[in-house]
């Protein structure tokens, strides 16, 4: 009889393996830097600026340069932390430059069990390549501002308004018009967070009132408790409330839109051709 063949299993993009005694104990992304790194493949370590493994995740990440404030470890804690309870959860949506200089987004591939419903053993993590993610850290500041400003105002625009301010919704319509909103929300929280203050800054005074204005309507529907206006009807599923709170919105992000783009294109216009060359050759 021929001896079985061992069998080989190839990852083919970065991957990293990690252990914790129990990680429903979690309290904070910090926490994570203690966890026990088991194996990892060439590229997950090339993707850190590693050749030979370290002892934890926390050596590994400290090599990577942080320009979002961690929150690719903080929703990558949030999601470890889900798995171990038990409880559903949405993927990590935030990103990070790797030591080569390539945009990547943790995913949380697989879990090893002791048994089918065995506790946790090990966490395996992939990084995906962001090739959609935009680097903005040779952006002046107020330029990357509008410009996230912008990419998220036409998200609204075309993934909700567009679709769903409409005073027809039947219950589906609703369910997806929430996971819109839901999508949305969670790449802003996990890449464009910005506060109201700074976004004020980049505009003119005038266009500084107009832009609070139209946040403060928006608290109305919208609240981190989800109690708003628009919380409360999509929790309904009433898909006629929806639809006409939604509608209240479609003037104002027209009105954004043409603001922030004449913004936009007043401070491009200001940038000087010489100082774009100096950066150039640096």
């Amino acid at each position: 009889m021929r001896p079985k063949r061992r069998m080989c299993h190839d990852i083919f993009e970065p991957w990293i393996e990690i252990r914790m005694r129990d990680a429903s104990a979690l309290k904070a992304p910090e926490d994570l830097d203690s966890a026990q790194l088991v194996t990892a493949n060439a590229k997950g370590l090339a993707l850190f600026g590693l050749l030979v493994p370290c002892d934890t995740f926390g050596s590994v990440r400290q090599r990577v340069l942080e320009r979002d404030d961690g929150r690719w470890r903080a929703g990558l804690f949030h999601v470890i932390n889900k798995i171990a309870r038990g409880h559903a959860f949405y993927p990590v949506q935030a990103v990070f430059e790797g030591c080569d200089g390539r945009i990547c987004r943790p995913v949380l591939l697989a879990v090893d069990r002791a048994g089918p419903l065995g506790p946790i053993e090990t966490f395996h993590i992939s990084f995906a390549e962001e090739v959609s993610s935009p680097d903005t850290a040779a952006m002046p500041r107020n330029l990357a501002v509008l410009a996230s400003l912008l990419r998220f105002t036409f998200r609204f625009r075309w993934e909700v308004l567009e679709q769903f301010a409409r005073p027809d919704l039947n219950a589906t319509d609703v369910e997806h018009c929430d996971i819109s909103l839901k999508r949305i929300q969670t790449d802003w929280y996990s890449r464009g967070t910005i506060s109201e203050d700074e976004m004020a800054s980049v505009f003119t005074p005038v266009q500084a009132v107009r832009l609070r204005n139209m946040t403060e309507t928006w608290r109305t529907l919208r609240k981190p408790d989800f109690t708003g206006e628009l919380d409360r009807a999509l929790e309904d599923r009433d898909g006629r409330r929806v639809g006409v709170l939604l509608r209240r919105f479609l003037p104002m992000n027209q009105e954004f839109l043409e603001m922030a783009a004449d913004r936009f294109a007043e401070l491009i216009g200001n940038a000087t051709r010489p100082h774009i060359g100096a950066r150039t050759r640096h």
